[in-house]
């Protein structure tokens, strides 16, 4: 049975949970052996929908992390310290505290996740996500993302590859300074772009069809 780490990073809030719940398990009845994790930007969680979310969805409480985001002052002359730039700086710190997670727990329970996913809470899919055309190993070097919704860059909603190829994935945050000095537009979608180019990762694009709900 193929192991998958499925994390959201920065919020889960949404209109409707039993929509999200629903879709979400969905994906858990295709992937039986999926571990979910969650990091929260601690100034916009919702503490009674994270608990519920968490309580449905069977998340343990070791996965789950509430951090203060703070942009770094260094970005505010890029940024100007605005909330959309600043979301787009939270999503890219909790993928990488989602990741940090997921080896922490591969670590204590001596457990590797073949795939390892980024996912938003929010996403109603057409078909739930599966990866049984996937042959394994997963290359390292290889991330896989939908191909569409790049918005002038590359999807940054959903992504997967193996624990190698998802922790360069992840840190892009480490890039966000180095991109901005080379005048890299600040906007998630083209920061990703740049710093898969910079990591030199194989991008490989897949048919997902989805929509977002809030």
């Amino acid at each position: 049975m193929v192991a998958i780490a499925l994390f959201f990073g920065g919020r889960i809030v949404t209109s409707d949970i039993n929509r999200q719940v629903d879709q979400l398990l969905k994906i858990k009845e295709k992937n039986p052996d999926i571990t979910f994790f969650v990091s929260l930007n601690k100034e916009v969680d919702n503490v009674a929908h994270t608990k519920e979310f968490c309580e449905r969805l069977n998340i343990q409480d070791e996965c789950v992390q509430v951090h203060e985001t703070r942009e770094p002052e260094s970005l505010y002359k890029y940024t100007h310290g605005t909330p959309s730039y600043q979301r787009t700086y939270s999503m890219f710190f909790h993928n990488k505290m989602c990741m940090e997670s997921i080896k922490r727990y591969q670590e204590k329970y001596n457990k590797k996740f073949d795939i390892i996913v980024k996912y938003r809470a929010d996403l109603t899919a057409d078909t739930p996500l599966s990866f049984e055309e996937y042959k394994l190993p997963l290359q390292n070097n290889n991330v896989y993302i939908p191909s569409d919704f790049d918005w002038g860059g590359v999807n940054d909603q959903v992504a997967f590859g193996n624990e190698q190829s998802m922790e360069r994935y992840c840190s892009c945050v480490d890039n966000l300074q180095k991109m901005c000095e080379s005048n890299i537009y600040y906007h998630p979608e083209t920061l990703l772009r740049k710093h898969l180019e910079l990591s030199r990762m194989l991008t490989n694009r897949f048919e997902f069809r989805y929509r977002i709900f809030r």
